[in-house]
């Protein structure tokens, strides 16, 4: 035999090397959440009926019959994350979002993004446009409700294509683009959010 010696401290450095792979190997990689957002579900869309004209409108406009424009996805605003950490974690005092507020597409009402940084105006106190807190439905199940309202024009050729949904202090929760509608004097919008949180 040669050289026990060698041997001895030869095979420790390999008992090592084999359980340094052994351990390497059996890792699991799948993917942790190291995110809130990864672990918060949110899901809302926007429902919109008007008396007004729109490309597509099946019926006559301004007959005061609504017409279904459209529902479509809304993008949560990172405002709208702040506030809803602030309610999970149990603020006090905390101001519901449940005020509706119009984008003034004849001056500037972008498709929504995360960050708010779209061009946006509102229509403020005029034509009937002004922010309203909405009506708030709790819907069958947990964690799903509804806040709605309708706007009634008191202007011609009022234009909107969006719309916010925010708290009384004006924190944005989210914001909802939809088709472009033009409303004469008269002519009826109604807004209906439904919210639910996922589990």
């Amino acid at each position: 035999m040669k050289n026990p010696k060698k041997l001895f401290y030869i095979l420790p450095f390999f008992a090592v090397l084999f359980l340094v792979g052994v351990f390497a190997f059996t890792q699991d990689n799948s993917k942790v959440p190291n995110n809130v957002e990864d672990s918060i579900g949110y899901k809302a869309s926007v429902q919109v009926f008007t008396t007004g004209d729109f490309e597509g409108r099946e019926t006559e406009p301004h007959i005061d019959e609504l017409e279904y424009l459209g529902e479509s996805s809304n993008v949560l605003y990172h405002t709208g994350r702040e506030g809803i950490e602030g309610l999970i974690g149990g603020a006090d005092g905390a101001d519901a979002f449940d005020w509706i507020e119009m984008g003034n597409a004849s001056t500037d009402a972008e498709t929504p993004l995360a960050d708010k940084s779209e061009g946006y105006t509102p229509y403020g106190a005029v034509c009937g446009m002004d922010v309203v807190a909405g009506d708030y439905d709790t819907l069958g199940g947990n964690g799903n409700w509804t806040i709605s309202t309708t706007f009634t024009a008191t202007c011609d050729d009022v234009l909107t294509n969006v719309t916010r949904l925010q708290n009384a202090g004006g924190d944005d929760l989210a914001g909802n683009e939809f088709t472009l509608v033009t409303l004469q004097t008269s002519d009826t919008l109604l807004i209906n959010w439904s919210v639910w949180v996922e589990y």
